[in-house]
């Protein structure tokens, strides 16, 4: 039985996957069943053996599972509720790993509890640059979605490191991923405070839509993890799918 190259567990070494796979246990869905419905408590990952199911999230386009997909299988690390409703699009089976296995399996295991942190690290990243993208221009086709990550550049600002000034060229769009920023006002000793960027807000999308310069600085008050997006490669995703954002 194979993982598909786009789940996280399919990226771990074949001998920790064949022990993973002994710790299986299977589920049958009937078409038209319910695996499961957002809210609900988190009861393992799901392996997709056979079959095909349709997973649809609160917010964003429904995704189909099929063989070697696995499903929820971050919470094996954060646990949590379920995000998303899962129905059997046909008659499918699917091995379920229950955490507290999953953790015995992987306990004192250090470099493959090191080698889980950064993929979940990563899958979430994504996950999140995902949901910046999906305000900003609505449902987009996975080409141009693909697209649109291959463009954006991924930067790291340490507390008190300016990710621009005011006056500077409007000349990208910014996300912030993880970390805090503050905007500031030039004048006066250290200019004046503005207000705090969380994470999955942008910054500068009002300069990258009129042409403006930047209306205020702004600095990292934390370590921070933002995602750039060209002006250039903006309006050309914008020209065929005018911006959404709230």
């Amino acid at each position: 039985m194979n993982f598909s190259a786009r789940s996280m567990l399919g990226q771990l070494d074949e001998s920790f996957l064949e022990r993973l796979l002994e710790i299986g246990e299977s589920r049958q869905l009937a078409a038209g069943e319910t695996l499961c419905t957002a809210g609900d408590e988190f009861d393992g990952a799901y392996l997709v053996a056979e079959g095909r199911l349709l997973e649809q999230a609160a917010e964003g386009p429904a995704r189909e599972l099929s063989a070697g997909d696995v499903l929820d299988e971050l919470q094996l690390l954060t646990a949590g509720r379920r995000a998303q409703t899962v129905v059997a699009l046909e008659p499918s089976r699917l091995l379920l790993f229950p955490p507290d296995r999953f953790r015995s399996l992987v306990a004192g295991d250090e470099p493959l509890l090191e080698t889980l942190s950064t993929l979940a690290s990563e899958r979430l990243r994504d996950a999140q640059l995902g949901q910046i993208l999906l305000r900003l221009f609505g449902p987009l086709e996975d080409a141009v979605r693909d697209h649109l990550r291959q463009q954006i550049d991924w930067l790291e600002l340490e507390p008190g490191e300016t990710l621009f000034r005011q006056a500077d060229p409007g000349d990208a769009l910014y996300a912030l991923i993880d970390g805090r920023l503050a905007a500031f006002a030039e004048g006066g000793a250290g200019g004046v405070f503005l207000n705090e960027i969380l994470p999955g807000e942008t910054i500068g999308e009002i300069a990258i839509v009129t042409g403006a310069h930047r209306s205020a600085t702004v600095k990292a008050t934390r370590r921070s993890l933002l995602v750039r997006l060209a002006r250039s490669d903006f309006d050309a995703i914008a020209a065929q799918h005018p911006i959404v954002y709230k």
